[in-house]
């Protein structure tokens, strides 16, 4: 049965064993994550000859994006392109793929247990509870080094590339049905959040950004392309005393050189833990990490070539929508307006980093 065969992968048990007790609990499902239907961690005790054992997993199941729960805001005559763009079973492909042999010392995957195919649009991927160092801190050498393995994984020979992935799909979607829109209606003036926060400024070089973006996207074709976690922000990189364990890799495939270093960098500043402020402080060393990373799997690229892909490309994906967070419908707090500057300084880094990278 399911719960025996996890009971004995998770206590790495070489005879069956009996499970006598389990609970599941849900947790850490964003909404906006169209191919996951539901997380939850499994805890339980199980029984063998050597006796009573306690155990625990991660149950995640993926899904075809029909099946998200925001699907009816996804006008019908788009969604079969959402479906080609977003090719659900990725993360499960990398898990029963033989990627975790490539990764570099210091970064690795949750074990995989099994992968149980639910029906012909989902699939639940049973893993490793990976345990967190509590608090680990993210500093400049941390961020430094995880860019290093994300350059590591980049260039690492032979080992699977995954899709092929196109930010201009983004513009596409949420670019031009959500974010851009949103830009351009005149919110970051009306709206009481933004007082004391938004310069005219900055709106007015984000609405001009806007317009270089079918620019930005053809000079984005001409960049090199690597393999990319394509989700590698510090939430996604557990910390533990072994090195860093890669979470969720739904959106792996094959990018712009530098794309991950936007994940990396953007991830803490969205859910407000860090202020974008820092971002000119620690891109330069993320960039150049990441540089020696390639050179180390022999796939050197020019740092140029580096900083440009991570800068068009994070100001696509995470600069469209740094201004509006989630939160912004609830009622203003002190904590919205810091999320709202932590981002609107990450804003301003993009605007800026995308005039001073230019080729």
């Amino acid at each position: 049965m399911t719960l025996e065969r996890v009971a004995a992968s998770a206590m790495q048990a070489d005879q069956p064993v009996q499970v006598l007790d389990h609970e599941f609990e849900p947790f850490g499902l964003s909404p906006a994550n169209m191919t996951t239907g539901g997380l939850w961690r499994l805890r339980g005790t199980a029984a063998d000859s050597r006796g009573f054992h306690a155990f625990h997993a991660v149950l995640k199941v993926i899904s075809t994006p029909l099946r998200w729960s925001g699907i009816d805001a996804v006008p019908p005559e788009m969604r079969a392109d959402l479906v080609a763009q977003m090719p659900w079973r990725t993360e499960a492909d990398v898990y029963e793929s033989t990627l975790k042999s490539f990764l570099p010392p210091g970064l690795r995957i949750p074990d995989l247990y099994f992968v149980e195919h639910l029906d012909e649009e989902s699939a639940g991927i049973w893993m490793e509870d990976v345990q967190e160092d509590p608090a680990p801190a993210w500093d400049a050498g941390r961020y430094a080094h995880m860019a290093y393995l994300l350059g590591r994984l980049a260039g690492v020979p032979g080992a699977p590339m995954g899709v092929r992935r196109d930010l201009a799909d983004f513009v596409a979607g949420p670019g031009e049905h959500v974010f851009i829109p949103m830009l351009r209606s005149g919110m970051l003036h009306s709206l009481p959040v933004y007082d004391g926060v938004i310069d005219e400024h900055l709106e007015r070089d984000l609405l001009a950004f806007v317009e270089q973006i079918p620019l930005l996207l053809a000079e984005l074709a001409t960049l090199p392309m690597a393999r990319a976690h394509g989700d590698a922000c510090p939430q996604n990189l557990l910390q533990t005393g072994s090195g860093a364990v890669a979470l969720d890799w739904g959106s792996f495939g094959a990018m712009t050189a530098g794309y991950d270093l936007g994940q990396l960098l953007a991830g803490r500043v969205n859910d407000g833990l860090m202020d974008g402020a820092m971002l000119p402080l620690l891109a330069p060393a993320c960039v150049e990490a990441y540089g020696q990373g390639l050179r180390a799997e022999g796939a050197p690229l020019s740092p140029a070539l580096v900083r440009r892909g991570f800068a068009i490309s994070m100001a696509i994906q995470s600069g469209l929508s740094a201004l509006f967070p989630p939160q912004l419908d609830e009622p203003i707090t002190d904590e919205l307006r810091d999320l709202v500057h932590a981002r609107a300084g990450m804003a301003r880094f993009l605007i800026d980093e995308l005039s001073a990278s230019a080729l």
